[in-house]
């Protein structure tokens, strides 16, 4: 039981910020749902932090 309880924990803790913070990127709300995977939650991770942000132009 403790086993779920961690699980369901985790999966929240990474799914909610994720749900959130992927529009502002330009992505899917979706694919927050990767977040369940460790590795996949990782990769995505670092997949919104190193890509452009759409108000990343530099205006001049």
């Amino acid at each position: 039981m403790a086993e779920l309880l961690f699980f369901i924990t985790n999966a929240v803790l990474w799914i909610v910020p994720l749900w959130f913070l992927l529009p502002r990127a330009g992505m899917s709300p979706y694919l927050s749902f990767l977040g369940i995977i460790p590795l996949a939650g990782m990769i995505l991770i670092w997949i919104v932090a190193l890509k452009r942000w759409p108000g990343d132009e530099v205006r001049a």
